[in-house]
């Protein structure tokens, strides 16, 4: 099979269930922003984005920096597997415990806390977070063997326990009583990702040996490899949830509750970059550690990054195009009207912070790449300087704009953070590695979302006439057969391109984008 059947395929299967994922996700939206107040919906938000921060200590970087190492020499993925899953469950469990002494101290920092569902929420919530960091260990070796398939179809029936035990308590078990169902919506989540593991589990069992080991030397070197990356990676969710914890603290629970709404949808889109350059580090690692000279190490790994940029600048360009114009119709249909804008009183509803979030979307679509290079060429190290800067562009944008623009001013900062971000890494990747990228197909994208958007927009309103805010049914599929046809047009997607992809042999990766 090509490598750019495997890699496209593998992302396509994180990319269906994460549709799905997606899906179900609006609905348990749809459910909490109409059961739970606002202030209890912005504490619940407020939880989970609290324990990433503890969460992303037990990664330590270790998932990216094991994928690295299992492609180099499959015959060691057994030995990895069972050092890295030791390393990531002590730490896990540590980290939650560490998580939940923290939510207890709460109250004595924010006395507004005190009798809040806050503390109790963290505690419940940490096993579930443990429970994934135990399953993203596993699915380093799906990542590896191309099964991300598998990876798919658990997260998906994760999130279908998850759903089903969110709608019992919110419809049967506890309707008209928030105050208690408030904690079952939270443990929701431990019985979706102990479904998840499961499969996870079974299927990985099939491909290699899982069992708990403690090799030392090998622990040590694969934690002062992963370390650095760990670092940047941890920084990067400080900054990425530093928006919901100063929020929380200066304007309140309901303010995060407008925020997080957007946030999540964005944060169901980000994981695509992700999906796909996890993907591509496999053979993108390769290429690179197979230079010889300067002239063939740029034949090899150039059509990859080539690629790679024209992809995430497809998906993440027609995102924005697509989602400014239907921001509102979309917050309608995914939770309560009561997060809708009404600017005729004044009031700024998840709709605006949806459109601003888009564009740090599309930065932080772009940036993933540049960061994956730097981890492919082994520099992971400075993106723990990049990261720096970036909390404290995120800090003191906050502090500045938060007060006068409560979650817009959030959303603005992470615009701001996500461009530093991007120019900072390129810079640094184009430093350290020696390749070029065309911006050929890059203007031809930007036009072809250009387009979309305009037409999309131009039929919002006569659909809206028939079908209200559910014209989003009609209008996604039509912008998205707009912006396939104008890609088409220009060039951009070709019947060559395509039949490339689907070769079942092709021994190196070459540009099909070009």
């Amino acid at each position: 099979m090509s490598t750019a059947r495997k890699i496209l395929g593998s992302t396509a299967s994180q990319f269906a269930g994460k549709i799905l994922v997606g899906l179900l996700s609006i609905v348990v939206i749809k459910l909490l922003t109409g059961y739970l107040s606002q202030a209890q919906y912005g504490e619940y938000n407020f939880i989970y984005d609290f324990l990433a921060i503890f969460g992303i200590v037990a990664d330590l970087g270790l998932y990216t920096v094991a994928v690295r190492e299992m492609s180099k020499d499959e015959s060691k993925i057994p030995v990895l597997l069972g050092n890295v899953l030791t390393i990531r469950t002590v730490v896990g469990i540590f980290a939650m415990l560490a998580a939940i002494g923290c939510g207890m101290l709460l109250p004595i920092f924010s006395p507004e806390l005190a009798g809040s569902p806050v503390p109790r929420g963290i505690a419940i919530a940490s096993v579930t977070v443990l429970l994934a960091i135990i399953n993203g260990t596993l699915t380093s070796v799906l990542q590896v063997k191309y099964k991300m398939r598998e990876s798919a179809i658990a997260l998906v029936i994760g999130k279908v326990f998850s759903i089903a035990y969110v709608a019992y308590a919110v419809l049967v078990l506890f309707k008209g009583d928030e105050a208690h169902g408030f904690y079952h919506v939270v443990a929701a989540g431990i019985l979706g990702n102990l479904a998840m593991l499961a499969y996870t589990w079974w299927y990985t069992r099939r491909l290699t040996e899982i069992k708990y080991r403690f090799d030392w030397a090998l622990i040590r070197d694969v934690f002062i490899k992963a370390l650095p990356y760990g670092l940047a990676l941890m920084l990067s969710t400080i900054y990425f949830r530093l928006n919901t914890i100063l929020l929380f603290n200066i304007k309140g629970s309901e303010e995060v509750a407008f925020y997080s709404v957007g946030m999540r949808l964005i944060e169901s889109l980000t994981i695509i970059s992700l999906y796909f350059m996890n993907s591509v580090l496999p053979v993108m690692t390769k290429a690179i550690d197979a230079r010889g000279s300067a002239e063939n190490s740029v034949d090899k790994h150039s059509p990859i990054i080539q690629n790679a940029f024209d992809f995430l600048c497809l998906m993440s360009f027609a995102m924005v195009a697509g989602g400014v114009v239907l921001a509102y119709p979309i917050i309608a249909v995914v939770s309560d009207p009561k997060y809708l804008s009404r600017l005729s009183e004044g009031i700024y509803g998840s709709d605006i912070g949806l459109q601003i979030l888009l564009f740090a979307l599309m930065f932080s679509f772009i940036n993933t790449l540049f960061s994956f290079v730097l981890i492919s060429v082994n520099k992971q190290k400075k993106l723990l300087w990049i990261n720096i800067g970036a909390i404290v562009i995120n800090l003191v944008l906050n502090v500045l704009f938060i007060p006068k623009y409560g979650f817009r001013g959030a959303a603005i900062t992470s615009v701001i953070a996500e461009c530093y971000i991007l120019v900072v890494t390129y810079m640094a990747a184009r430093k350290y590695l020696k390749f070029s990228l065309s911006l050929k197909n890059f203007w031809k994208i930007i036009s072809s979302a250009i387009v979309m958007g305009a037409l999309v927009y131009l039929m919002r309103d006569p659909t809206y006439w028939l079908m209200q805010n559910k014209n989003i049914i009609v209008l996604i599929p039509f912008g998205g057969a707009i912006y396939i046809g104008m890609l088409w047009m220009t060039g951009v997607i070709t019947r060559a391109k395509i039949q490339m992809i689907m070769r079942k042999e092709q021994p190196e990766m070459v540009n099909v984008m070009e």
